[in-house]
């Protein structure tokens, strides 16, 4: 085979430690990358354990009617093997039906809440974090990676810097937390 001259041996399904130092030695720490695509932040998202994650209201404010219906292929009803297109009127509606536990739906992040989604991740059990910001506007997103020993409660107060930072300069007031059973088998943004 013509890879074998560099190339003696391949894994399939890569995990840790290859994801985490995927993850953990392309960017610069400290350093908040913007204006990249979400096929850029794709490639690392699966590389962390999210810890917590935002909808903001820059686009779409919560029951404010859509310019037209929002459809999504989603699984209906939860747990079952039924998929069917639904059509939704709202964020809010959208919210409540894709963060509704057993519930599958097809997509992407941004594109099914309509909005802007904040993303904080840890790669693996460093304490090297991720910040992901997926724009509606797809080549607007921003990216960075920092490294912290603060505690849970430390961070926390962190992360609320950083969201209030997100609303100040890229929403209008209102997000909502994402529940982490959302993220289980989502693959990429």
């Amino acid at each position: 085979m013509i890879l074998d001259k560099y190339f003696k041996d391949s894994i399939e399904y890569a995990m840790a430690p290859v994801n985490e130092v995927l993850a953990g030695d392309i960017l610069e720490f400290g350093v908040l990358y913007e204006y990249v695509g979400n096929t850029f932040l794709n490639g690392f998202i699966n590389s962390v354990k999210i810890i917590k994650a935002y909808v903001l209201d820059r686009y779409c404010p919560w029951d404010e009617s859509f310019d037209e219906p929002h459809e999504l292929t989603i699984q209906d009803p939860p747990n079952s093997f039924t998929w069917v297109k639904k059509s939704f009127i709202n964020k809010t509606e959208v919210f409540n039906c894709l963060t509704e536990k057993g519930r599958m739906f097809s997509g992407d992040l941004d594109y099914n809440f309509q909005d802007d989604v904040v993303i904080i991740g840890r790669v693996g059990d460093t304490n090297v974090y991720m910040l992901f910001y997926y724009d509606r506007d797809c080549s607007d997103c921003m990216i960075g990676r920092f490294k912290t020993d603060d505690n849970a409660d430390e961070m926390q107060i962190e992360i609320n810097k950083m969201l209030s930072w997100f609303k100040k300069n890229a929403g209008n007031g209102d997000e909502k937390e994402i529940p982490l059973h959302y993220f289980n088998g989502w693959v990429s943004g």
